[in-house]
């Protein structure tokens, strides 16, 4: 699917971007040269800006799924603009091993 997103706000400090565009978007991935777009969207109102990073976190797998796991912390992430989550070892029990560490690594790797 070929999507246009028509006078959107384009903000990213990294690269000194704060200005408003149009963006083309081809089969998912965003692209330099405008073709004639299936769907066309304003983006009045609207930013779009590089992936947040949240650095707390308090996914509770192992131990606390019932409470929040991977799959719904990442949903909740994802839902909100952030691309990458750390998560607390405030867990029970604590994730302070090489193997909760694997497997947090594991799950996070099932989810993504």
């Amino acid at each position: 699917m070929k999507i246009l997103i028509k006078d959107i706000h384009l903000l990213d400090p990294h690269n000194d971007v704060d200005e408003t565009g149009d963006i083309y978007i081809e089969d998912g991935k965003v692209k330099k040269e405008i073709g004639k777009p299936d769907l066309t969207i304003s983006g009045k109102g609207l930013y779009l800006v590089p992936g947040f990073v949240d650095i707390h976190t308090h996914i509770r797998e192992p131990g606390g799924e019932d409470i929040e796991n991977f799959e719904s912390g990442s949903k909740a992430a994802s839902a909100g603009g952030y691309t990458s989550i750390f998560v607390f070892p405030n867990t029970e029990p604590p994730i302070d091993n090489k193997g909760l560490v694997n497997y947090v690594i594991k799950r996070a790797e099932e989810i993504s």
